[in-house]
């Protein structure tokens, strides 16, 4: 029966202590658990606690967490670039085998194991799942030489004496970025144990370190400026860097040397992220029986039997502080406000996310979520009607408005003297209306003070004289105008003269 150790903080002794429990190795991994796992694993990032992993009892304060020490091959579970050559063939169970000393000293078998993307010599007991999936990429420290995933599964009646071993509390990428930049991890909490990508267990200065997310290469060169050794304090069993104590899942072993990695070069501020290597691993500690902490490649161990019981409350709170920090990153991206501003022939509609926020809780502002609206006025002008044109990136539609109608003044500002439709005038009449007949018999009539309009003409003839011959009547008019003709004749046939009339007079009797 194996034992699992944990490091947690004593109310009683005022120190940190060392303590076991059972890791039961009865039971079979089911296939459900194990498919279940492989589909959850993701860019695995780690911030948890310190486990132990050979020997338990209280620690003296004078030696607990007192030295760095360097993890060997016989304390991983799968190493990477294996060659066959290298070990001894089973003709019973026909595969190539070989064996390391693990941290208790003893030897542990290995076996020698083919994957597409490589062979590995993996610890009895134990079988591995190799996934495709770089954990950085794409920034300032280019993309990782191999890209590949170690994962581990625990079989039953495996050999797990000798490894190094921690919990560790787990963020796995969601794969959803915010509009404001933000990466949302789900979390939990696994066994991780050693697994390396290369046949190079070393965890040393000549190594390559990727912090920052990606953005900073920490190299042989410049090791020295990004980390830096922490010291020790023998009464409170804590390590500091500048005068303030570090979280244990912030200290590494690099070169024997227990210390921190910095945000920036020799800067100040403690880096709390994700440390990966040149070949897509990442970097994790665990504490020895004796107090000395041990950096090594890490991988999750899938243990449906291993128990949590003596987990520290700062490894558990872990869980939750990722919690509140994915509702924050999701809170930055809630709207804050519609954005209005206008432009020529229209303006911009568009919403702006809360971003950071104000010691008080009051939103920033931040990033502008995508497709913002511009809104334009089209048409108006050539006798076409108005269009509302709304568009963004993706691409736009028009709706039609009418007709574009202006009214124009007159000269003296209050009378509607012409309207124009969609750049077309035309003039309005207005004002009283007058007329009059020139002296030529022309009628005219005149609005407000528009030209006059010649509408007809007119003609005033005058009997000037008359002659009747016989019983015929010519008269003589004149047109009172100045008009063409200016005379005229009328006749009138059947008249009867006086004359005419008296001699038939003088034939009545009388």
């Amino acid at each position: 029966m194996n034992k699992i150790y944990k490091v947690i903080w004593s109310k009683v002794k005022n120190q940190y202590v060392v303590v076991s429990e059972l890791a039961h190795s009865n039971g079979k991994q089911s296939r459900t658990s194990r498919n279940s796992i492989r589909s959850r694993i993701a860019a695995l990032v780690v911030c948890g606690a310190i486990a132990a992993f050979s020997a338990f009892g209280a620690l003296p304060t004078s030696s607990a967490y007192a030295a760095g020490a360097e993890a060997t091959a016989g304390q991983y579970i799968a190493i990477g670039g294996a060659n066959s050559s290298d070990g001894y063939y089973d003709r019973n169970t026909r595969t190539y085998y070989k064996y390391y000393t693990g941290s208790d000293n003893k030897p542990h078998k290995y076996i020698f194991t083919q994957t597409k993307q490589g062979n590995f010599w993996v610890r009895e007991g134990y079988t591995i799942d190799i996934v495709n999936n770089p954990r950085f990429g794409g920034d300032d420290a280019g993309n990782p030489d191999k890209e590949i995933i170690i994962n581990t599964y625990k079989g039953e009646g495996a050999d797990s004496n000798g490894l190094v071993q921690s919990y560790q509390n787990v963020q796995e990428s969601m794969n959803i970025n915010t509009l404001n930049g933000d990466k949302l991890f789900s979390t939990g909490t696994a066994m991780y144990g050693g697994a390396v990508n290369t046949s190079s267990t070393q965890v040393t200065t000549g190594e390559e370190y990727i912090i920052n997310e990606g953005k900073t290469a920490v190299k042989s060169n410049n090791i020295g400026q990004y980390f830096h050794a922490a010291t020790y304090n023998e009464k409170t069993g804590l390590y500091s860097y500048k005068g303030k104590v570090v979280s244990n899942e912030n200290l590494y072993v690099i070169s024997g040397q227990v210390g921190v990695f910095t945000t920036t070069a020799n800067g100040n501020e403690v880096y709390t992220g994700d440390v990966y290597g040149r070949n897509n691993e990442i970097l994790m500690t665990g504490v020895k029986e004796n107090g000395d902490y041990v950096s090594y490649w890490g991988a999750e161990v899938v243990d449906p039997n291993a128990t949590i019981g003596s987990m520290t409350v700062s490894t558990l709170q872990g869980k939750f502080d990722e919690v509140d920090s994915s509702i924050e990153k999701i809170h930055k991206d809630d709207i804050k406000q519609i954005q209005v501003a206008s432009a020529t022939n229209g303006g911009t509609i568009g919403l702006q996310t809360n971003g950071e926020f104000n010691e008080d809780g009051t939103a920033k502002g931040g990033a502008n979520v995508p497709g913002t609206i511009t809104i334009t006025s089209e048409g108006g002008t050539g006798g076409d009607d108005v269009r509302i044109k709304f568009a963004n990136e993706k691409g736009s539609f028009t709706v039609d408005a009418g007709s574009k109608v202006v009214a124009n003044n007159g000269a003296g500002g209050t009378d509607l003297e012409s309207i124009s439709v969609n750049g077309q005038t035309f003039n309005v009449v207005g004002g009283a209306i007058a007329g009059q007949i020139d002296s030529e018999g022309n009628v005219k009539i005149q609005q407000g003070n528009k030209a006059p309009v010649t509408i007809g003409k007119v003609s005033d003839w005058n009997v000037k004289s008359g002659q009747i011959n016989g019983s015929t009547l010519t008269l003589t008019t004149e047109n009172a105008y100045d008009g063409n003709p200016k005379t005229g004749t009328v006749t009138i046939e059947g008249v009867a003269s006086t004359n005419y009339v008296d001699g038939k007079d003088a034939l009545n009797v009388k």
